[in-house]
């Protein structure tokens, strides 16, 4: 009797040892499931490209237009255009990333240290936030909305079509 508790004793020890060495498993992982999680092909080939004229209106006070030529190399984007408060307008350079359905983009005037930040979403074509930090110091921010005159959401085969 003592030995069989002993080889019973042995027997689950041996059996929890083997399973320390097992890897978890999830009960939900879609491969157990049989269903694919996936993302669609279809929101997988949506593709921005902003290369094209747009126009931004910064809805702060003052209130100023800019209109920029954009060019983007994939995810980079440089341009150049005009800023305009008021009567004034300046040249400006621009430079930016997108990151998803979101541009980055950074606008300086030109003989200027003033920097214009606009985060835009193309989400909801909406527009987006801008902050301007003047070469006095102070800072300003507001909302911005843009229009552009550009196929910015297409189908990612149609654009690496254009490039080719």
């Amino acid at each position: 009797m003592k030995f069989h508790r002993l080889l019973l004793s042995i027997t689950v020890i041996a059996f929890f040892l083997a399973q320390s060495n097992a890897k978890p498993i999830d009960p939900l992982d879609p491969g157990r499931l049989g269903e694919s999680m996936s993302i669609p092909q279809s929101q997988e080939s949506a593709s921005v490209n902003v290369t094209g004229p747009w126009s931004f209106d910064l809805l702060g006070k003052p209130a100023e237009k800019m209109k920029l030529y954009l060019t983007q190399n994939e995810d980079s984007i440089s341009g150049s255009g005009i800023i305009t408060q008021g009567m004034e307008s300046k040249k400006a350079t621009a430079s930016g990333c997108i990151s998803g359905d979101r541009m980055s983009l950074n606008v300086t005037p030109e003989g200027s240290f003033d920097r214009y930040g606009l985060n835009l979403s193309f989400s909801s074509l909406a527009g987006g936030t801008y902050t301007a930090c003047l070469a006095d110091g102070s800072c300003r921010s507001g909302k911005a909305t843009f229009t552009a005159f550009a196929n910015i959401l297409q189908d990612k085969a149609s654009y690496e079509d254009e490039t080719v």
